[in-house]
């Protein structure tokens, strides 16, 4: 386990091949760990590894490894399979598969709900907002905008201080109201 998180926070760090080192340790030393938690483990090591191959913009390597980690981490790792999600919804909007990308981001929504992480609620919500856009359906992308908006307030005691992703949310509102020709 602890492989898995130092190779974690070495990728977060911009250190993907002392990432992939430790991920390598851990994936040696499975071998004797019970099947559940194996698997959870063997989740844990793609969802790095998805992390590293989208700070690569390797589209197509994200994709393969967070497909295995979402397949492997079970429920109770909501946090991790929110940012897998996240993951992988960025790799299919860089393969220009806009419906794909929608419902992992859809999906990334709903798991960060379940974490209470209101940063990666307004980022997976802009980012659906985004995909709502590019396919043209203005009044979805509205309404992810304004029910992540409301979720943060209805959730945060300084949602401005506590949420920076919050300006994305604005921006995409701003131009969608402008494309609805709705500026009052």
């Amino acid at each position: 386990r602890l492989s898995v998180l130092v190779g974690r926070a070495l990728a977060l760090a911009g250190q993907p091949e002392a990432a992939e080192s430790c991920l390598q340790s851990a994936e040696g030393a499975l071998a004797g760990v019970p099947q559940p938690d194996s698997q959870n483990l063997q989740g844990q090591i793609a969802a790095v590894r998805a992390s590293i191959a989208s700070q690569r913009a390797d589209a197509l390597g994200t994709i393969e490894y967070a497909r295995q980690a979402l397949s492997r981490l079970p429920p109770s790792e909501a946090f991790m399979r929110s940012l897998v999600a996240f993951n992988l919804g960025d790799a299919y909007l860089l393969t220009g598969e806009v419906v794909p990308a929608s419902a992992a981001f859809a999906n990334a929504v709903n798991l960060s709900l379940a974490t209470g992480s209101l940063h990666m609620v307004t980022l997976s919500s802009a980012y659906l907002a985004r995909t709502h856009m590019l396919r043209g359906r203005l009044r979805e992308a509205e309404q992810v905008c304004q029910r992540a908006l409301d979720l943060v307030a209805q959730l945060s005691e300084a949602p401005a201080r506590t949420v920076p992703t919050l300006g994305m949310l604005y921006a995409y509102l701003g131009h969608l109201r402008r494309e609805l020709d709705d500026l009052d």
